[in-house]
């Protein structure tokens, strides 16, 4: 279900660890803001993502490495806190 993908989203990122203490809370910071519609509760999106431990800069999961970007509906539980 992957609409109009980027052409910079086409390749999977080098993740680059700020040398900060691990955070305690949840933390949301937005990379590259879009300029589509917002995604509000029930909206279905469509994304890679690399997901990696913060303290050892080890990823432990990854869309990319299956070929297919994750599609999910925003607002019902079904991702990780921070994402819904």
């Amino acid at each position: 279900m992957s609409f109009g993908q980027r052409k910079l989203d086409r390749s999977k990122p080098e993740i680059d660890f700020p040398q900060d203490p691990v955070p305690t809370e949840l933390r949301i910071t937005d990379l590259i803001e879009g300029t589509g519609r917002e995604a509000v509760p029930g909206t279905v999106v469509s994304c890679h993502y690399v997901g990696v431990t913060y303290s050892v800069g080890e990823e432990f999961d990854a869309s990319w490495n299956r070929g297919e970007p994750l599609d999910f509906t925003v607002g019902v539980g079904q991702v990780i806190q921070g994402w819904d």
